[in-house]
């Protein structure tokens, strides 16, 4: 499946150039030109890949998107942004760039583009990949206690709804009787179970 990235840029030629040298690297690139398109699009569509934001756009700088999307986003949801910009960063906003994931100066030069941002979206793979394998138990495929915890506070922060929980009676005993390889089976077989008859 192809990375979805989400140019954001006023200048027409800015987002001609990075979608033709995308979409020849085979990345999905959707347009946009404010920085309020941008915020209703990741709210009603989800987040990109990757987003490629001009700092300074006319209704909203980079800096004060990005500090939206930390107050209405979970922290677990953190949107992908690499700044495009003409020059260096404007003095006292550095200690803002936290939210950023690379700077790619404009002009865009397409080979820098494609380079860059193929590096910056394997990083983001890795880095998902790994917060996966922190976060869920190796057998099952589940969240582990900590990664529970955390998702749960969130959850019950930002979501309406009702828990359930599932408890196996006697696992304990099954393993003492039939063994801790059986018993793995039988959790194996359980989320398997679980995932294939819960709702996504």
């Amino acid at each position: 499946m192809a990375d979805c990235i989400i140019i954001v840029d006023t200048d027409p030629i800015t987002r001609k150039t990075a979608r033709d040298a995308l979409s020849k690297a085979a990345v999905h690139v959707t347009e946009l030109k404010s920085g309020q398109e941008l915020l209703d699009h990741v709210l009603s569509d989800g987040i990109p890949d990757l987003v490629l934001l001009d700092m300074e756009l006319p209704d909203l700088s980079g800096f004060e998107i990005i500090r939206r999307f930390q107050k209405i986003l979970p922290e677990s949801q953190n949107v992908p942004v690499v700044f495009l910009m003409e020059g260096d960063a404007p003095n006292g906003q550095t200690e803002d760039m936290h939210g950023v994931l690379d700077v790619i100066q404009k002009p865009l030069d397409p080979e820098v583009l494609v380079s860059r941002v193929k590096r910056t979206l394997n990083f983001q793979k890795e880095a998902r990949e790994l917060e996966k394998r922190i976060s869920a138990d190796q057998l099952t495929g589940f969240w582990n206690k900590t990664a529970t915890n955390v998702k749960m506070t969130e959850m019950c922060r930002t979501e309406k709804g009702f828990l359930c929980l599932f408890d196996l009676d006697s696992f304990g005993s099954f393993n003492d009787l039939y063994g801790h390889e059986a018993g793995d089976q039988l959790l194996i077989h359980f989320s398997e179970l679980m995932i294939k008859n819960m709702d996504p």
